[in-house]
């Protein structure tokens, strides 16, 4: 437990600095609603509509009525989750690889306990501070949509998004623990977490360029939790979230074998 609550107390600055942007981006975002939808928001609207393809899809508004309280946040959704995953897979990299870059392994790993209980003391901490920063999302949203807009009937997809971004997160930081431990090179292992977000986040715009583009979706898991298609159907894709869960423990458990078995640079 000293290992979790180092953990903890090593990364208490970093997430409190992670929270407060995230809050803050989510609050002005919804700031913004108040002057679009000021009066109508009709000539925004119509505006909006003669935006190029190409730009509506790269900020996520194709499909959605910026003018309701649900296309708006769904449009702030993309942006939210995006910088979540970089924070999730960051802190999953960043986790394993710390001690090879403080050189503080041969410290850690020789003291009277095995790898695997400090790689699940390590993996138990970053839960906890996903969950931390999922629920300051949570907390910013609801504050954000409350003091700009009103929930009306909006809770229902509202907490969908919510499910939504914990899956994403979970995701992230599975593929940010899988990349600390088959980096031969600790300073490298979040480089690879930073370029899955951005080709994730490309096919997700290129799948919403034309209709010959779509089967691009399956490659982005932004497009797995479309905001458009929750806010349609009221739903999420059950098919989505089987496969984000056996992503995330196949790969867990993967990086828990390679990382117990490599050698480590002190």
């Amino acid at each position: 437990m000293n290992v979790f609550w180092h953990e903890l107390k090593l990364r208490r600055k970093s997430f409190f600095f992670w929270a407060c942007g995230m809050v803050l981006l989510i609050i002005l975002s919804m700031a913004k609603y108040e002057t679009i939808s000021a009066g109508g928001g009709v000539e925004i609207q119509k505006m909006l509509e003669q935006f190029p393809q190409t730009v509506q899809a790269i900020f996520g508004m194709n499909g959605l009525d910026i003018m309701t309280v649900a296309g708006y946040y769904g449009v702030c959704f993309l942006f939210i989750a995006v910088m979540a995953a970089i924070h999730a897979g960051l802190l999953g990299a960043n986790m394993l690889a710390e001690e090879e870059q403080l050189k503080t392994s041969e410290f850690l790993y020789t003291k009277p306990r095995s790898r695997e209980t400090i790689i699940s003391a390590k993996m138990f901490a970053g839960t906890v501070m996903m969950i931390g920063m999922w629920i300051a999302t949570l907390s910013g949203s609801i504050v954000g949509i409350q003091a700009f807009a009103s929930m009306n009937n909006f809770w229902t997809d509202f907490w969908l998004f919510m499910i939504a971004l914990g899956f994403i997160q979970l995701v992230f930081f599975s593929l940010g623990v899988l990349s600390a431990s088959l980096s031969h090179r600790a300073n490298d292992a979040a480089k690879p977490i930073a370029i899955i977000v951005f080709v994730s986040y490309l096919l997700y715009v290129f799948a919403r360029f034309s209709p010959q583009l779509d089967w691009l979706q399956y490659g982005s898991i932004f497009s797995w939790f479309d905001a458009a298609d929750i806010i349609r159907s009221h739903s999420i894709n059950g098919y989505y979230i089987i496969l984000c869960l056996i992503i995330t423990c196949v790969t867990l458990w993967f990086a828990s074998i390679v990382y117990t078995r490599r050698y480590l640079r002190i």
